[in-house]
């Protein structure tokens, strides 16, 4: 046997280091592959859901604005349409706009019809403000204030 000259070790060697550091790159983007597998799998699966969610929200949207379902909870909570000055029309800064005449409308009997609903809008003001008054009352009533000459609830130390 021919003596191995120290060339062919070193080279022997090297040749093994490089197929070692190859295998292991390979291993790594094996491992890399994989994951990114996963979290594919994983965001497929959120984009599903979210499809799904969004295709039930649309039927209950369109079961929510279905003519038929609207007049029919119109009539149990006694809706109609519109009637002449219940709808009023404002600017931005809040002035009320003049409203136009509806076809065979009187713009008098629209005007009359404004002025009541302002004052039916006052009245309900009005009712609100004795009710909460009232309710004030009762409260005051129901709670009663320690006078100075009586003991305090709170026991002595």
């Amino acid at each position: 046997m021919r003596g191995v000259s120290g060339s062919w070790v070193v080279v022997m060697i090297l040749l093994f280091v490089a197929a070692l550091v190859q295998g292991l790159g390979l291993v790594w983007v094996n491992i890399e592959r994989v994951d990114l597998a996963y979290e594919i799998q994983k965001l497929q699966t959120q984009a599903d859901n979210a499809q799904s969610l969004i295709a039930k929200l649309q039927v209950e949207r369109d079961n929510l604005i279905n003519p038929r379902r609207l007049d029919q909870l119109a009539k149990d909570y006694g809706l109609g349409p519109a009637k002449p000055g219940q709808i009023r029309r404002f600017t931005e800064d809040g002035k009320e706009v003049a409203a136009i005449a509806l076809p065979g409308q009187n713009p008098a009997d629209q005007q009359k019809a404004r002025q009541e609903g302002k004052e039916a809008d006052r009245k309900k003001a009005e009712a609100k403000e004795i009710k909460k008054a009232e309710e004030k009352e009762k409260k005051k009533q129901k709670t009663p204030a320690l006078s100075p000459a009586q003991p305090s609830a709170e026991p002595a130390r």
